[in-house]
């Protein structure tokens, strides 16, 4: 949970500041992506973790999934969701819903 927050905090350096949009690419190098359009910012780095699926890259918001992540408990953080275009579950309690990406 903290590497995951200290990524996406770093990440939103990056990010607009009009919509903190953030792209997680969850794969076998579990990527944490930030790009703003407007000014043609990118950040980009790989957070460890294991993950079970296929392949998704799913946008959200950075500061309300870092409002989640700083206000569980435990260390772990647990996504569950289906597609890029619903909501997720983050470790049975939390309902966070995607940003649409340009693809």
């Amino acid at each position: 949970r903290k590497d995951l927050a200290r990524s996406i905090e770093r990440a939103c350096r990056f990010a607009s500041t009009t919509t903190y949009l953030i792209r997680l690419s969850l794969n076998a190098t579990n990527m944490v992506t930030a790009e703003d359009i407007d000014f043609g910012r990118r950040f980009s780095t790989q957070v460890s973790g294991t993950f079970a699926g296929e392949s998704i890259d799913i946008g959200f918001n950075a500061k309300l999934l870092l409002t989640i992540l700083e206000n569980m408990d435990g260390e772990e953080v647990k996504f569950t969701f289906r597609k890029p275009h619903t909501g997720a579950i983050i470790n049975d309690h939390y309902l966070l819903m995607p940003v649409r990406l340009n693809q």
